[in-house]
C-alpha cells in the first residue's frame, strides 16, 4: 500500500482515507432483492415520464417570465417527480394499464403538479358529492376526536 500511495499525486487525502476507501471499493456487494429490483424497475418508467412532464411546465413558467430556466426550483421538483411516478405507477399498475399508457399518466400528472392534482380531485370530489379536499379536517383532528371518545370525555 506503501507504493501505490507514493506513486499518487498529491490531492489532500490522508492515508487514513485512503485505506478506508480501498476497503470500501474491495468489499463485497449483497444482491438486491428481486423485489426491490422489480419495484425499482416499475418506477423508472413514471419517474421519467414524470420528470418531463415537470420539465414541460417548468419551460412554460421560465417562459412567461415566473422562473429563470436554471435555478434551485428545479431541485425542488426532485419530490414532485418521485411522488407523481409513485401514484402514477400505482394507479395504472391497480387498473391494468399498459406501461405506456402509465408513462403518458405520469407526464400529465407531472405538468399538472401538485396544485392541479388537488383541483382535478376536487373537482371529481365535488361532483360526486364528497367535497373538496381543501375543505377537509386534517387527519389530526380526527385522530384527536377518536381520542376523546375512548377516554370518554
Amino acid at each position: 500500500m506503501v507504493r501505490v500511495w507514493s506513486k499518487l499525486p498529491k490531492c489532500g487525502l490522508r492515508r487514513g482515507t485512503f485505506a478506508a476507501l480501498l476497503l470500501f471499493w474491495s468489499a463485497p456487494v449483497a444482491e438486491p432483492s428481486p423485489d426491490l429490483a422489480n419495484a425499482a424497475s416499475g418506477l423508472i418508467g413514471p419517474a421519467l415520464s414524470a420528470a418531463v412532464g415537470v420539465l414541460m411546465r417548468h419551460s412554460q413558467l421560465a417562459q412567461r417570465g415566473d422562473r429563470k430556466m436554471l435555478s434551485v426550483h428545479l431541485l425542488y421538483e426532485v419530490p414532485t417527480v418521485l411522488g407523481v411516478g409513485i401514484i402514477a405507477g400505482g394507479i395504472g399498475d391497480y387498473m391494468g394499464m399498459s406501461v405506456t399508457t402509465i408513462s403518458a399518466g405520469a407526464a400529465i400528472l407531472g405538468w399538472l403538479g401538485p396544485k392541479g392534482i388537488d383541483m382535478v380531485v376536487g373537482a371529481i370530489a365535488k361532483r360526486f358529492g364528497i367535497g373538496s379536499l381543501s375543505q377537509m379536517a386534517p387527519p389530526s383532528a380526527a385522530i384527536d376526536r377518536l381520542d376523546m371518545g375512548r377516554d370518554g370525555k
